[in-house]
C-alpha cells in the first residue's frame, strides 16, 4: 500500500442523498459495498447518488448475492421476506422486477441506466460444469463493477 493511500469507512444511509451526509460530489475514487444495496428503497436512485459522489475515472464495486433469473425464490429469502426493509422497495417491469436479491442481468441494466460505464460482472461459477445452465443454480455470488466517465 502506498504511503499516500487514504481510506475512510463510513456508514451511510443509501436511501437519502449522499451529499446531505457529508460526502461531496466528484470526491471519491472507489465506493465498495457488500450485500446491502438489494435493500435500497429505490435502487436506481441510489446508484445515481453513488455515481454523483465518485470522481471521473473512479469506480463502484458491489458484491451481492444474485439470482440467475427472477422467478426463483432463494432459500435465504424465506427469512428475509419477513423484514420490511427487504420487501418494501420500488419495483418496475424493466429495472427491478422483484424485491430482494436481483438477477445479475438486472444489476447490469441498473448500472447502465444509472450512467456507469465499463460494467463488468464476475459470478462465482467456479466448479460448475463447463457450459452449465445458470438457471439451475438459483443463487450466485456476484461482483459488479462500474466506472464513472
Amino acid at each position: 500500500v502506498p504511503d499516500n493511500f487514504k481510506y475512510e469507512l463510513k456508514k451511510i444511509d443509501f436511501n437519502k442523498p449522499l451529499t446531505e451526509q457529508g460526502i461531496n460530489e466528484n470526491d471519491i475514487d472507489v465506493v465498495y459495498g457488500v450485500n446491502a444495496l438489494h435493500a435500497a428503497k429505490d435502487l436506481f436512485e441510489t446508484l445515481k447518488e453513488i455515481l454523483r459522489i465518485i470522481k471521473p475515472g473512479g469506480m463502484f464495486i458491489v458484491s451481492e448475492c444474485v439470482r440467475a433469473n427472477n422467478t426463483d425464490v432463494l432459500l435465504q429469502e424465506l427469512i428475509f421476506n419477513l423484514l420490511d426493509d427487504y420487501i418494501d422497495v420500488k419495483t418496475d417491469s424493466f429495472l427491478r422486477t422483484t424485491p430482494g436479491f436481483l438477477p445479475f442481468k438486472q444489476w447490469i441494466k441498473l448500472f447502465e441506466k444509472a450512467g456507469f460505464k465499463n460494467i463488468e460482472i464476475i459470478l462465482n461459477t467456479d466448479g460448475l460444469p463447463e457450459g452449465s445452465d445458470l438457471n439451475r443454480y438459483p443463487v450466485l455470488g456476484g461482483i459488479i463493477k462500474g466506472v464513472k466517465d
